[in-house]
């Protein structure tokens, strides 16, 4: 907001630094071009500078993944960060990796292992259910229940 004093609508400004961003990194991307790193072939401060802006904006889940998709787009900027992580950072790649096999395996396990009982669960569910709704409509008097009159006697 103190970039734009002018404007009251946080939409425009929204919106005015988005395409800012995405400028940014169509620079970024044709600067670095096929090169491996900005300034040839070994890494300098504006590698580090850049890859710490893009390496959270491409792998952090964001509410927003706008501008995520956009650097998506731009490949060479993900084959950079991926170059970079790689090079620097192999153990955490290697991690990550791990981490995810074990969640997409415990996933596995557990829709498997949830798919036997869960028709017995929805039973149940409907049981209780049923059962919860009579009640209440017993004790509020919309189903009354008595001594069953075999004759009835008029007056």
């Amino acid at each position: 907001m103190s970039l734009y004093p002018e404007e009251d609508d946080l939409s425009v400004i929204e919106t005015a630094v988005y395409r800012q961003a995405v400028e940014c990194l169509c620079l970024l991307a044709t600067k670095l071009g096929e090169k491996e790193f900005f300034f040839g072939q070994s890494p300098s401060s504006l590698d580090a500078v850049v890859f710490a802006h893009l390496a959270p904006l491409l792998k952090a889940p964001l509410p927003s993944a706008a501008l995520q998709n956009h650097l998506k787009a731009c490949t060479n900027l993900t084959r950079f960060v991926g170059r970079v992580l790689q090079r620097y950072f192999p153990k955490e790649i290697k991690d990550q990796e791990q981490a995810e096999r074990k969640i997409t395996k415990q996933e596995s396990e557990y829709s498997d292992s949830e798919f036997p009982n869960k028709l017995r669960n929805i039973r149940i569910a409907a049981l209780i259910a049923l059962v919860a709704m009579t009640a209440y409509a017993m004790s509020t008097g919309i189903i009354q229940v008595g001594p069953a009159d075999e004759g009835e006697e008029e007056d």
